[in-house]
């Protein structure tokens, strides 16, 4: 008895481990039923929930049977949901315009992985109708763009329609506030040399209205020209625009027009028919950014950098409170600041101080802005952050002004009298104050109008940390007067020029000196008392010798 009891709860155990492990994802249907018109496509959305304790993992999405007509496509697979998470998923069932119309029934399979391999099968039916007008498709009318959309083009065409965004998490899925590049291959099918184009971006809601102002704030950005295209070429144009907080999350269609610039509405091509592109909003419920940093490009040092931060919440739930933070690896700085009442699609701007250290490097620096949102007043808490591809990177150059606290002190001193024709000495004194011994030439320069070189000694030295050391500069000048000229340092990769300014005095003899005391008239009398005394001197002295001869 106490076996089979034992063997019940275990049995009983498994059923339940079974369920439990049966039930750990599930779908925001049970089934799916649509409409699709004969060459076109139609889309549903699954919301897939991990009610389980462990993450999920390997979710991959298929459709069995198949049939031939019948495509199948789903927007993102082989990603991961977290427990107690969710993810939505795009589903697009596409038929082609010979598929009959019938009544087609399939599954939808989601495999997945809890730790043991799982599946879910939701069916599908689709009822696939006969387009009623050809020019509608997609629920677009497309003769409003393009009047002769029903019988094609053949002198223009558009072979491509490519999303080439970076930082986006998938082909064709976008966010509010992403950096979108979309390419567009435009060919001259059958029209002269040098034809000018002009090409432009649509986007449509699931009811085939135009919603492009919503995608973005200056629609201009979504029309480009094409100039000078030769029969027979073809040319990419990239438009790349930032999406606008306005749009919703859902599918969209987005269509390319090419028409002749000068021409009427019926020479142009569309890439509908088969070569549009469904682009998938899904938005974040709490998600908040910084959208935008605006301030001084340059500072100088020792002033402070005043920035402007614009933070947008992009998720579809208003924000209580969000935190907004600066962080600068070079200066060593974090600080934040706080918002509150941020609701959806609402930007609110702060301000952040940067002080710039008087000693900085002039150079390139960086300032990370990330944010903190999703609150609970409960805890007084954030709960979600934003993503690191979504931090704003502000950059601004320090120019000016900086104190360089390796630069070395140099000092010069005459170590001689400096007359004209006469060798003069001057002393410079090279003091190191780098963590590093340092290589530096010190050599005269802009001294060729007053002095001839005669020697630098030493032409180059080597200091080690806080040493000194002397180059003696040798000029010969040519020039009296107040004589400047400019002393060149280059040490380490790095220079420096100084200006030396000396007196430089004439060489002077006794009748200079005295020339220059009593004045020309004063100069000739005492020469003229000089000789006169010098000529009775040598009177007495003959007369002195003749008298002892006698």
């Amino acid at each position: 008895m106490v076996k089979q009891m034992r063997f019940m709860i275990a049995l009983f155990a498994m059923i339940f481990l079974a369920v439990s492990f049966a039930s750990a994802l599930t779908t925001s249907i049970t089934s799916v039923n649509l409409h699709v018109v004969q060459g076109s496509s139609n889309l549903t959305n699954l919301t897939l929930a991990n009610a389980e304790s462990v993450n999920i993992t390997g979710v991959n999405i298929t459709s069995s049977p198949s049939f031939s007509g019948l495509s199948f496509y789903v927007n993102n697979t082989n990603f991961q949901i977290l427990n107690g998470s969710s993810s939505m998923v795009f589903i697009s069932f596409s038929s082609t315009s010979s598929l009959p119309i019938a009544t087609y029934n399939t599954n939808i399979i989601i495999n997945y992985n809890n730790g043991s391999s799982q599946s879910i099968s939701l069916p599908v039916t689709i009822n696939v109708v006969a387009q009623s007008n050809p020019n509608i498709v997609n629920g677009i009318n497309a003769t409003k763009l393009c009047s002769s959309f029903s019988t094609g083009n053949t002198n223009v065409s558009i072979s491509d329609l490519e999303d080439k965004s970076s930082g986006t998490d998938n082909d064709w899925e976008w966010k509010a506030l992403d950096e979108v590049k979309v390419r567009v291959n435009v060919a001259n099918d059958n029209d002269k040399d040098n034809s000018d184009y002009k090409v432009q971006l649509y986007f449509f809601d699931s009811d085939g209205k135009d919603v492009s102002s919503k995608f973005v704030d200056e629609t201009d950005s979504l029309k480009q020209d094409v100039n000078n295209l030769d029969n027979g070429d073809d040319q990419n144009v990239d438009f790349a625009f930032k999406l606008s907080t306005q749009i919703d999350s859902g599918t969209y269609e987005v269509v390319a027009k090419v028409s002749k610039r000068s021409g009427s509405n019926d020479d142009c091509a569309l890439t509908l028919k088969g070569d549009s592109q469904t682009v998938y909003i899904n938005q974040d419920d709490y998600y908040t950014i910084v959208s935008a940093v605006m301030g001084s490009k340059s500072v100088s040092c020792g002033n402070t950098l005043d920035l402007t931060v614009t933070v947008t919440n992009t998720g579809t739930e208003d924000e209580d409170r969000v935190k907004v933070f600066m962080n600068s690896y070079d200066f060593k700085l974090n600080a934040f600041q706080e918002i509150d009442n941020l609701n959806s699609g609402e930007s609110k701007d702060v301000t952040f101080s940067i002080p710039v250290p008087s000693n900085a490097a002039e150079k390139l620096y960086g300032l990370t802005f990330s944010t903190q949102f999703n609150y609970d007043s409960s805890d007084d808490k954030y709960s979600d952050q934003s993503a690191s591809k979504d931090n704003y990177i502000y950059s601004f150059n320090v120019l000016g002004n900086c104190v360089d606290p390796t630069k070395p002190v140099i000092t010069a001193k005459l170590n001689s009298t400096a007359l004209v024709g006469d060798n003069l000495v001057i002393a410079v004194s090279f003091k190191n104050n780098a963590n590093t011994s340092v290589s530096a030439i010190i050599a005269p320069e802009e001294y060729d109008s007053w002095a001839e070189l005669v020697s630098v000694d030493p032409a180059t030295i080597t200091t080690g940390k806080a040493e000194s050391k002397t180059v003696y500069i040798t000029l010969k000048p040519t020039q009296a007067g107040q004589q400047t000229f400019n002393l060149s340092v280059i040490y380490n990769g790095k220079s420096i020029d100084q200006p030396v300014t000396l007196p430089v005095a004439k060489k002077t003899s006794l009748l200079d000196g005295m020339y220059g005391q009593l004045g020309k008239t004063g100069t000739y009398l005492v020469l003229g008392i000089a000789v006169l005394i010098i000529l009775i001197l040598l009177v007495l002295i003959a007369k002195l010798i003749f008298t002892r001869k006698h």
